[in-house]
């Protein structure tokens, strides 16, 4: 898999961090969220669509960082 963008927030002292990935194996696209630099496993996403993940990776930040 290759990175193709990352989005990064910190709210109180909790780092988040969304990473979007493009598989090319199953040609699709995989947002992972790391909360002080551990995968949160439950937290992935998959699409094919690349705005999509993206705007994912946003909202996956916004959503990580009111529930912290």
């Amino acid at each position: 898999m290759k990175l193709i963008s990352q989005t990064q927030a910190t709210v109180d002292n909790n780092d988040f961090l969304v990473k979007v990935y493009k598989d090319s194996e199953w040609n699709e696209y995989v947002c992972r969220l790391f909360i002080n630099g551990t995968e949160n496993k439950d937290a992935s996403y998959h699409t094919d669509d690349k705005l999509d993940a993206l705007d994912a990776a946003t909202a996956m930040i916004r959503f990580a960082s009111v529930i912290a």
